[in-house]
């Protein structure tokens, strides 16, 4: 029995901050909280007190129940399975409460029968029963690493949120013996569509054979394990390119210590720079072609350059890979 369970509010009592962060959590006072600590202790409490407001409070201690542990009783076919309370809860007498548990040993042990968990693992005053109306389920026994990477490699393979990128299709695409570069369209025909344009590694059209090749490397219709293609890209337009063959005329070239089939042959060489920088832009640059030119060690000067005929950029077609003729 307490009696003045309080101490007259001696040594600071009211204001102990353990007490006051305790009873800030629960929504309850340090009073409470002291009360309630006696209780759960099974000590007879006479507080006293001549305010009702403080009487109120005095009796307002209803149950708290947390961290507790609970089982399915030991048989001769099974030990016993314990299971943990995953929250703290607050309940008045006579009432029925439910609360989440968990298996304290992971494992398809915890899957347990309806009405099997009756045994607390120490008294808790104020609860008379425990039972679980419904069976436990989740449990799962600790994956093997083989099993580890086949949900993540299928977690991967049918991810929605995976999308790739241009530099992503051109390197699945050269990944193919025999091809040499590759144009990308995104939503060629519509969302969720993608477009590759294809030559060959001597700059020409790729084959039909090739861009079969292509796409069956990226989509691997026959084996989904293997599949490239995000599952957010509905469809793969593979084809092959259009090449457009450019003219280049020069008049009045004076060559120096040089011949003119090294000038063709070092031209040919210094102008995949300037294609490439076409394939991104759909513009074959006629200053760009003439400054390659000009720059050939052994070209000493030239009158006049050409590309078609004329002095001005050529515009290509996003299916148009730009060659000399």
């Amino acid at each position: 029995m307490s009696w003045r369970p309080l101490t007259e509010g001696r040594n600071g009592f009211f204001t102990n901050s353990i007490l006051a962060e305790i009873g800030s959590k629960y929504g309850k006072s340090i009073v409470q909280i002291a009360l309630r600590w006696l209780i759960q202790r099974g000590v007879i409490i006479i507080p006293k007190s001549i305010h009702i407001e403080r009487m109120q409070q005095n009796t307002d201690i209803s149950y708290w129940l947390q961290a507790q542990f609970f089982a399915v009783p030991a048989t001769d076919q099974m030990e016993a399975v314990e299971f943990q309370t995953l929250r703290t809860v607050t309940f008045a007498e006579n009432e029925t409460m439910d609360l989440a548990v968990e298996a304290v040993i992971p494992g398809v042990s915890g899957n347990v029968p309806a009405n099997t968990i009756t045994i607390m693992a120490s008294p808790i005053n104020g609860v008379t029963a425990i039972t679980n109306s419904e069976k436990t389920s989740g449990g799962a026994e600790e994956e093997n690493d083989e099993d580890y990477y086949e949900r993540i490699h299928a977690e991967f393979q049918d991810s929605q949120f995976y999308v790739a990128n241009d530099t992503d299709y051109i390197k699945w695409a050269k990944e193919v013996p025999g091809i040499g570069d590759c144009i990308v369209e995104p939503a060629v025909e519509g969302p969720g569509t993608v477009g590759l344009i294809l030559v060959d590694s001597n700059g020409q059209p790729a084959s039909s054979t090739l861009v079969t090749a292509v796409y069956n490397h990226i989509v691997s219709p026959n084996d989904r394990s293997k599949r490239l293609l995000p599952t957010g890209s509905s469809k793969l337009i593979v084809k092959s390119a259009t090449v457009k063959t450019v003219d280049f005329a020069c008049t009045g070239l004076v060559l120096d210590g040089v011949g003119l089939d090294d000038v063709i042959s070092t031209f040919k060489t210094e102008m995949m720079a300037v294609y490439s920088a076409a394939k991104e832009t759909n513009i074959l640059r006629y200053n760009s072609a003439r400054t390659v030119l000009s720059t050939i060690t052994g070209v000493s000067d030239f009158i006049d350059f050409t590309m078609d005929g004329k002095r001005e950029n050529i515009h290509l077609s996003s299916s148009e890979y730009s060659r000399y003729r």
